[in-house]
């Protein structure tokens, strides 16, 4: 499964994959991850750079929501 990971296609947020139409699977946990915001002036330089904390949700972890 390690070489199958892939967080911009199948470790989502909760969020992400509530729009996405899944839903995660009861008991599971979140995995903790660090990304780093950055925030930009009008000359699109790099002003402020600091680390975001995240959970996410692996695709094992969700099921599709049949409505």
């Amino acid at each position: 499964e390690v070489e199958n990971y892939d967080p911009y296609s199948n470790c989502l947020t909760l969020r992400q994959w509530n729009r996405l139409g899944y839903r995660v699977k009861k008991g599971e946990q979140s995995l903790q991850s660090v990304t780093f915001v950055e925030y930009r002036d009008e000359d699109g330089k790099v002003v402020k750079k600091y680390p975001k904390t995240v959970h996410l949700f692996y695709e094992r972890q969700v099921e599709k929501v049949n409505y």
